[in-house]
């Protein structure tokens, strides 16, 4: 990880307990108001295939959902992507000289509107951790771990025995049931 990257996410982490992170969040009612999701694929194609594949099986749960994948352009995707999902492929372009994104991306993530960010790296990863943070969205959910206790709302802890399918099944499966 480059120094400016580093750099970034502890600033994540200090502005997260004086700023947003400290808000209450109605978890349940901003869950039924979603309509933008931001799903950020893991940067390990194996990763990336199987939570593709969860996410086309549950995408008529999803259906009232604007759905909007960020995933490397260096990431060859064997898995085909859902045609009602849009996908923003990000590349070293994306980048500043640090390691960290520009202010051109950081600015469209936030116009996005995005209400919900899913952060679906089985381990932190600074895009993953980038990319849900400068999407200003009020619901950041992801799997636990340390680094990611200040930055999102929601962590569901991973059991690491399971395959890949089944804990982001068990996440989608968390996440839409509070919807009812």
């Amino acid at each position: 990880m480059k120094f400016g990257q580093s750099l970034q996410l502890y600033f994540f982490r200090w502005s997260s307990r004086s700023d947003r992170g400290s808000l209450p969040v109605y978890v349940c009612e901003e869950i039924r108001k979603t309509s933008r999701v931001l799903v950020c694929l893991p940067e390990s194609e194996k990763e990336a295939g199987a939570a593709l594949r969860t996410l086309s099986k549950n995408r008529l749960a999803l259906k009232d959902w604007n759905v909007t994948l960020v995933v490397s352009s260096d990431m060859n995707l064997t898995v085909s992507v859902p045609d009602e999902y849009s996908i923003l492929a990000y590349s070293e372009k994306d980048m500043t000289a640090l390691g960290v994104l520009t202010s051109g991306m950081r600015h469209y993530l936030k116009d996005l509107g995005i209400n919900l960010a899913l952060d679906l790296n089985v381990s932190p990863t600074y895009a993953g951790q980038a990319f849900t943070w400068f999407s200003r969205a009020k619901l950041r959910i992801s799997f636990y771990d340390d680094d990611r206790e200040k930055l999102y709302n929601i962590l569901l802890r991973r059991n690491p025995r399971e395959n890949l399918e089944t804990s982001y099944q068990a996440l989608l499966t968390y996440l839409l049931s509070l919807i009812r």
